[in-house]
């Protein structure tokens, strides 16, 4: 009899922490094509993002699944809340109906690019005096300012700087934003002259500025809980953002473990690493790949 009572209790503790288990799995989606260091071209998707997650969640109990799919099917899973959160979130009025936004704990920034002959370009609205056509990848946060300021649109999925410079010529099409990572690993290598040797011209300060980089939560993720009437914002970009995360709930830990690994530097390690693995990967021989 106390075998079987034993038996029962093990099976009951089996039962709770495989439940916990499950319930303590948080899905990460991310778009397919690459963005490296942050993420590489899926299916792989070792980068700095996956280093970064897999250690804040592990920190708290969790474990990590990365998803890959286009943005389109990103943002539509994340407003479902089929999947948990997506690193590097653009704000927007849209996508904050169903994303709530917490810091990472990396700064970020966005440039344009144009043919060379654009000149320089300070803000939105001047993208819409010089009546230039806004090249931007379906799903774009970045839809909403140009419908606003009227500026005409063209839209494609998983565009490279490469890819961009043959836009220019046979689309139509003269402006494009891209995240500061992407130029960055564009150029590791090479001088930032290199952009106008190519035709393009880089345009630094059209975009605003360096900015924090933001976590999207599904708000609809079985992860997500708030404060009951309590005000707070992130900043004052996210002003319309008031609930807090309820304190205790997994993703309002998972905020706290970012913050901790980004004042102990332990996320600017990650990023660096993965940088300088890059760098290492371009400076061998053709034909010779790094372990």
């Amino acid at each position: 009899m106390k075998t079987v009572n034993k038996l029962c209790c093990l099976l009951i503790f089996s039962a709770i922490w495989a439940a916990n288990l499950e319930a303590c799995v948080l899905k990460m989606a991310f778009k397919e094509g690459e963005k490296k260091p942050l993420m590489a071209k899926a299916p792989d998707n070792t980068g700095a993002f996956q280093d970064i997650f897999q250690f804040a969640a592990k920190s708290i109990g969790c474990e990590l699944e990365i998803k890959r799919y286009s943005k389109r099917r990103v943002h539509k899973l994340l407003s479902l809340g089929a999947v948990d959160f997506y690193p590097g979130a653009s704000y927007s009025d849209k996508r904050a109906e169903y994303l709530h936004y917490s810091p990472l704990g990396m700064m970020t920034a966005e440039y344009g690019l144009s043919p060379l002959h654009i000149p320089e370009i300070f803000s939105y609205q001047q993208v819409k005096d010089l009546q230039l056509i806004w090249l931007m990848e379906l799903g774009s946060s970045k839809r909403e300012i140009a419908d606003r300021l009227k500026i005409k649109v063209e839209q494609t999925q998983n565009l490279t700087i490469y890819k961009l410079r043959r836009y220019f010529t046979t689309r139509n099409v003269n402006f494009f934003v891209f995240d500061k990572e992407l130029i960055d690993m564009f150029l590791l290598g090479k001088p930032e002259s290199y952009l106008a040797e190519i035709g393009l011209k880089l345009h630094k300060n059209c975009c605003g500025g360096d900015l924090p980089m933001y976590l999207g939560i599904a708000k609809k993720s079985k992860h997500f809980a708030v404060q009951a009437n309590v005000s707070g914002t992130v900043n004052s970009l996210l002003a319309r953002q008031t609930p807090q995360l309820l304190a205790g709930s997994t993703f309002q830990r998972l905020v706290s473990a970012l913050k901790t690994m980004q004042e102990t530097g332990i996320t600017q390690a990650i990023y660096l690493k993965h940088l300088k693995q890059l760098r290492y990967s371009l400076s061998l021989p053709p034909g010779v790949h790094s372990h």
